[in-house]
């Protein structure tokens, strides 16, 4: 990997509180996505499990192994297995079926702060950092909204 790509992997995640490197680029269904050279994508927490001297052998995935944040790329949160672990660790944790911990529940004094933000024109990343959430979670509320139609 060059240093200047190196850089730009680095420049793209902040480092919140939680522990978590939250991966401020493009994300795909809630994961980082990297752009190689030649149009070339990787997610962003393989990657990082990559440049942090981790190795996937064929057959394995990197799983979110201690925060079950889909957009962190904190080497320390991530462990390679085989889907088969991902899968298992999904269904103890609850995390099966189709709202899975991104749709995590807000309280409705959450829900109105996050809104009243949005609405006086803070940006979903704003929003994020000042409510501890990721972008995403604050994008995924957003997006399921439900505005009164006139």
């Amino acid at each position: 990997m060059t240093d200047s790509l190196l850089a730009r992997f680095h420049r793209s995640y902040e480092k919140k509180e939680s522990g978590c490197w939250e991966w401020l680029g493009y994300l795909d269904r809630g994961y980082g996505s990297f752009r190689l050279p030649k149009g070339h994508k990787i997610k962003a927490h393989k990657l990082s499990w990559l440049i942090h001297g981790g190795e996937v052998q064929e057959g394995q995935v990197i799983r979110h192994l201690v925060c079950d944040n889909r957009a962190c790329v904190n080497p320390e949160h991530l462990a390679v297995g085989t889907q088969q672990d991902n899968v298992d660790d999904m269904m103890s944790k609850g995390r099966h079926g189709s709202k899975l911990h991104k749709f995590r529940f807000y309280s409705a004094e959450q829900k109105q702060r996050i809104y009243s933000a949005w609405d006086s024109g803070r940006t979903a990343r704003e929003i994020a950092e000042a409510e501890d959430l990721s972008i995403e979670q604050v994008r995924g509320l957003l997006s399921r909204r439900k505005v009164p139609k006139n």
